[in-house]
């Protein structure tokens, strides 16, 4: 679980996943105010705050938005950060696995992870600490039923619902995760939601599965391809 701060700031104002020794995975809406001058991740903490600072900073290089994103929808809202240089691979500092062995799965049902340091409710206070929660996965077709205007969401996007249970303000950007073989699979970007954790609107997320060429041609990381 990557941090994505403003230079300088205590507490990240998005997340990420490291899938590379030089790139971050993040989403598209996080990077649109900033310059790669604006923003440093945090790596291998599991607390952010002014007094609870952990891991290493690293600077960004270069930030990269999908040239389609659309912030009416939220279409393709998936975004990169190249570090200033590659981090070196430790016990708390490692890459996420790519899905290139799950092209064709919409995991409706499956529980999947979401990490990230957002608020803890909605409009509520961030978390010092790093947070998990296990969800259950919604694909678009099931999720669609759960809003007033389903056209909103489009095959690039899945959910995941359940009371109680959601990534929130400031978590934007983070993984959504599933295990297999011993490693962790990122299939969704934290992207969107109405409200946090209620039993009528799923968080929606960018289905990563969709952007593993998009993903490969600006960065070469290819990490679990099989």
């Amino acid at each position: 679980m990557v941090g994505v701060l403003e230079v300088g700031d205590a507490e990240p104002f998005c997340g990420g996943a490291l899938i590379s020794s030089q790139w971050v995975l993040t989403a598209t809406h996080c990077l649109l105010s900033f310059t790669a001058a604006n923003i440093e991740v945090a790596l291998g903490a599991d607390q952010l705050g002014i007094n609870a600072q952990s891991g290493i900073r690293v600077k960004a290089s270069q930030l990269i938005t999908h040239a389609n994103y659309d912030p009416n929808n939220v279409n393709n809202d998936i975004g990169l950060i190249k570090l200033v240089t590659p981090v070196t691979y430790t016990t708390t500092i490692s890459p996420v696995c790519l899905p290139f062995k799950f092209p064709n799965s919409d995991f409706n049902g499956t529980l999947g992870t979401v990490t990230g340091w957002g608020t803890t409710s909605y409009q509520g206070s961030t978390s010092v600490a790093l947070r998990e929660v296990d969800i259950p996965i919604l694909n678009t077709q099931s999720c669609s039923s759960y809003y007033t205007y389903p056209t909103v969401l489009t095959d690039n996007m899945f959910c995941t619902l359940q009371a109680g249970k959601d990534a929130c303000q400031g978590d934007s950007g983070g993984p959504l995760m599933v295990p297999s073989g011993g490693r962790l699979y990122q299939l969704g970007i934290v992207s969107w939601g109405i409200e946090c954790a209620t039993a009528t609107k799923p968080g929606v997320y960018t289905k990563v599965t969709k952007y593993l060429q998009w993903i490969e041609t600006n960065t070469g990381a290819s990490f679990c391809k099989v």
